[in-house]
């Protein structure tokens, strides 16, 4: 009954975070001309929970007037594409470091029509295809990270999350709608909380080295901002070590909770394409998760590589409530192929298994 006022108040919100982030780093006419490239290509990606994706992105890669060459650059990226589950995807996400990397300003804005799965809530017995539905929604999408530096590799700041979803599609004979978990009526998710970030990796898109730690929190408060009163915890480390010239050992352990009355489309998700490889992500859901994953990063030749990793996962609906007979296990082995020698961004294609499946994913980009 408030939605419209609600998605004025996203638009108002979005342009004056956007007005106060500029002004805060500078006007872009301190950016040098021969600094302003904007390179765009076609894309195309998969993975098992959208299918085929198609599209475009563009990328601009800058450095400020004042910052040297050893400062890592921002970046502001603007896609769109279209898969094959009917899914439609906008997307402004953007990384902009000033002043020297004192600040950064990390977030995204998009607009997303959507198709998710759902498997149920909990640790739900059978095969993911015995279990597996679909229900399709329409949300804008709103993340603004502001961290301030305080030592060398150290930054705090506020995170503000707004995701205001819409126009639900499901069908009447699924597990989804008779039995309407909290959320089925959708609505307004908007939070706000901490955020803390520990970076010292030597290279943002191939690291060899050195620790990368993520973690916020945010308060959906209810009242007029939001539909759900709930907390979202969120907790991910990486750990970088060189094995050789040519070797490389990564470790990642990732916590994520919804404390309180948070609807199920928030609840803490196993799997994906980053987290578990071999694991539906959202297959299994509930208030905790908790997931870890290792991976040996291989170069073979000039511009080509593979990987193997393995990881295990588990969720539960208390913090107290694990069992080792839940865990979920994911495996797999991939290749890469370098688009960018300079900043040593890969094409990624990775297969990921577990006892009753087998997932695919290609994309660009290391998976942790």
């Amino acid at each position: 009954m408030m939605a419209n006022s609600r998605f004025r108040i996203f638009l108002f919100t979005t342009f004056w975070t956007l007005i106060c982030s500029h002004g805060a780093f500078g006007q872009t006419d301190t950016i040098p001309k021969k600094q302003r490239k904007i390179q765009g290509f076609p894309i195309a990606f998969y993975t098992p929970e959208t299918n085929f994706g198609f599209g475009g992105l563009a990328i601009r890669n800058f450095r400020f007037k004042n910052d040297s060459t050893n400062n890592r650059p921002s970046s502001v990226n603007i896609g769109a594409a279209y898969t094959l589950n009917n899914q439609f995807l906008l997307y402004l996400p953007f990384n902009i470091i000033s002043r020297g990397d004192k600040n950064r300003f990390v977030g995204e804005l998009g607009a997303y029509k959507y198709t998710f799965f759902f498997f149920g809530i909990g640790n739900q017995p059978g095969t993911y295809k015995e279990k597996k539905e679909m229900y399709e929604v329409s949300f804008p999408r709103l993340r603004f990270t502001y961290l301030h530096r305080f030592t060398d590799h150290l930054f705090v700041g506020a995170k503000y999350a707004v995701d205001i979803f819409s126009d639900l599609r499901v069908s009447d004979t699924t597990l989804l709608y008779q039995t309407m978990p909290l959320g089925f009526d959708l609505g307004t998710n908007a939070g706000f909380g901490p955020a803390l970030l520990y970076d010292s990796r030597d290279s943002i898109y191939y690291p060899r080295s050195g620790w990368f730690i993520d973690m916020n929190a945010t308060y959906d408060g209810g009242g007029f901002f939001s539909d759900y009163k709930y907390i979202k915890t969120y907790m991910d480390f990486n750990r970088y070590f060189s094995l050789g010239k040519r070797t490389v050992f990564a470790a990642n352990v990732n916590y994520q909770q919804a404390y309180g009355n948070a609807p199920f489309y928030q609840l803490a998700a196993l799997g994906g394409g980053r987290r578990l490889r071999g694991q539906f992500e959202g297959e299994f859901r509930d208030h905790n998760c908790w997931q870890t994953q290792v991976e040996v990063r291989q170069e073979i030749l000039k511009n080509w590589g593979a990987v193997a990793f393995l990881g295990v996962g588990w969720i539960s609906p208390t913090w107290s409530g694990w069992r080792i007979d839940t865990a979920k296990p994911g495996a797999g082995v991939g290749v890469r192929y370098k688009l960018n020698k300079k900043e040593h961004i890969n094409i990624r294609l990775d297969v990921g298994f577990d006892k009753d499946k087998i997932l695919p994913y290609v994309t660009i980009g290391e998976a942790f």
